[in-house]
């Protein structure tokens, strides 16, 4: 599966930046560790989180739990789902949206963190 991978970065004056990169991979790993196609380098993010597989059969992507951590999807809490473009991921700290790929892309997506570890309370990082 080819996909395009884009890092957001939001800039305090309101600016945003895209980094994107390409994935060729047969499945894309979310999460922590070095072997994951998308590195979640975040310490409240499981070393693999998920798993997303093209089915080329009917073009579906389907989505998949790997970690102990809850996936959500538009809101709702999955173990495993298909996902299309316009659907939001969240991972730990982390949105994933689904986008529609480009050019010989099979898959595009975005992925943020929205929740930076500066922005959590002491009191909750120490529970942490």
């Amino acid at each position: 599966m080819l996909a395009q991978v884009s890092q957001v970065t939001r800039r305090p004056r309101g600016g945003v930046s895209l980094k994107p990169t390409q994935v060729n991979a047969d499945m894309i790993r979310f999460g922590r560790a070095p072997s994951s196609e998308v590195l979640l380098q975040d310490i409240r993010v499981g070393l693999n989180e998920a798993t997303l597989q093209f089915r080329e059969a009917d073009g579906a992507l389907l989505l998949n739990q790997a970690g102990t951590n809850p996936l959500r999807v538009n809101g709702a809490t999955v173990g495993s789902t298909t996902v299309k473009p316009g659907d939001e991921i969240v991972i730990g700290p982390y949105k994933v949206v689904i986008v529609e790929p480009e050019g010989d892309n099979e898959v595009a997506l975005t992925v943020e963190l929205v929740a930076p570890w500066a922005t959590i309370s002491p009191a909750c990082r120490r529970r942490a």
